[in-house]
């Protein structure tokens, strides 16, 4: 399983399975990882609240092949 020390980053955007054909989460908003931070966030018309989860243990998590640099 793996768990990320950046407590700022989400795990979800270097994931390779982060799309909705691969992740429960993406397609279905299924709640899959172990361990996340729940922050609400109002909205900038002021007339409700989201839920923002920085996801920082998963068991599906598969880190995206590194980019060549250069």
């Amino acid at each position: 399983m793996r768990e990320t020390n950046d407590k700022r980053k989400s795990l979800f955007w270097d994931c390779k399975n982060a799309y909705a054909d691969k992740c429960e989460w993406v397609g279905n908003l299924t709640k899959v990882w172990k361990k996340a931070i729940e922050k609400e966030t109002p909205r900038s018309d002021g007339r409700d609240v989201y839920t923002i989860y920085t996801v920082i243990k998963c068991k599906h998590f598969v880190p995206e092949e590194e980019k060549a640099v250069g």
